[in-house]
């Protein structure tokens, strides 16, 4: 399937604010739940967005979302300094969400 990925009616266009920076979120790697704790929403809320932004951008998976959310330029290198190697702790949500404060 083409894609209209700028311009009027392009693909991006279709969703809504929310929509994207939700979609942006699950992208870059937080699950649902990460996402509503972050943005004071309902998990119920967060779902629903990613529904009708699966829907408007013809996707099924995760994967899928997240390979749309690169190609219509949602994702953007971070002015953060680079993760950490593994340091042997587990990756607790606290230190996840923490990279997007």
């Amino acid at each position: 399937m083409i894609y209209q990925i700028s311009g009027k009616n392009s693909v991006i266009e279709r969703l809504t604010i929310r929509e994207k920076q939700i979609v942006t979120y699950l992208a870059e790697g937080l699950t649902s739940k990460e996402v509503a704790a972050l943005l004071h929403l309902s998990l119920h809320t967060v779902l629903s967005h990613r529904k009708n932004a699966n829907e408007k951008l013809c996707v099924k998976t995760g994967v899928q979302l997240g390979a749309m959310a690169q190609r219509l330029g949602l994702l953007t290198p971070r002015d953060s300094a680079p993760l950490e190697p593994h340091s042997g702790k587990h990756c607790t949500r606290e230190n996840r969400l923490r990279q997007f404060n």
